[in-house]
């Protein structure tokens, strides 16, 4: 079977609401296939991701953080990304509530969906190359 190979491009310009729309449509809609992105190496304590275009975060599955080069407190790197797009909903959103103790993780909004604000997407079996150099 052939893969579908994407080509997502999105420029650090792009800031209308109908472009942010429109890369999280693309994103839902390439779930499972293969894509290349461009965008910003970053670490969390999640692990490594890339910011493309409007601010969306794409993390590397099973990546912990960038080897040596690609991302520093001072410099992040342009990097391109190859991989299966997946999504998972397991980041650790909690709300939060004036006077119950403070739990570890992202606090949001009272009324938040909580399942919709754990998800992420992520790039399985990516393989990446810095282009900023």
């Amino acid at each position: 079977m052939k893969k579908l190979i994407v080509l997502l491009l999105i420029l650090t310009s792009c800031s209308t609401s109908e472009e942010a729309v429109m890369n999280t449509e693309y994103l839902s809609q390439s779930l499972g296939k293969e894509i290349i992105l461009e965008g910003n190496a970053e670490s969390a304590k999640l692990g490594a991701l890339m910011i493309v275009g409007d601010s969306t975060s794409i993390w590397i599955d099973g990546l912990e953080s960038w080897p040596e080069g690609y991302y520093s407190t001072e410099e992040s790197k342009w990097v391109r990304a190859t991989g299966k797009l997946i999504e998972k909903y397991d980041l650790p959103v909690f709300i939060s509530e004036d006077g119950k103790p403070h739990q570890t993780g992202i606090p949001v909004p009272k009324g938040t969906d909580l399942k919709k604000a754990s998800h992420r997407y992520l790039l399985k079996d990516a393989t990446w190359e810095i282009i900023d150099e």
